[in-house]
């Protein structure tokens, strides 16, 4: 993933849904359901997009620290 189509998918993540998490990093999910973005300012990338089963969504997103 570029990091233009990082940002913009960081933009699109629906900002109600979020987490803080540990060092500093913040946890959006997608307002698709499936998708979640982890915003690290302290890494070179800036996070990560990626996508889970809606199946097991809810309890990965309660599991993220």
């Amino acid at each position: 993933m570029s990091p233009e189509e990082y940002e913009e998918a960081r933009k699109a993540a629906d900002k109600t849904q979020t987490k803080e998490l540990g060092r500093g990093r913040k946890a959006y999910l997608g307002k698709d359901g499936s998708t979640i973005v982890i915003h690290d300012p302290n890494h070179p990338d800036a996070g990560t997009v990626f996508r889970r089963d809606p199946a097991t969504l809810d309890e990965y997103w309660r599991g993220l620290e």
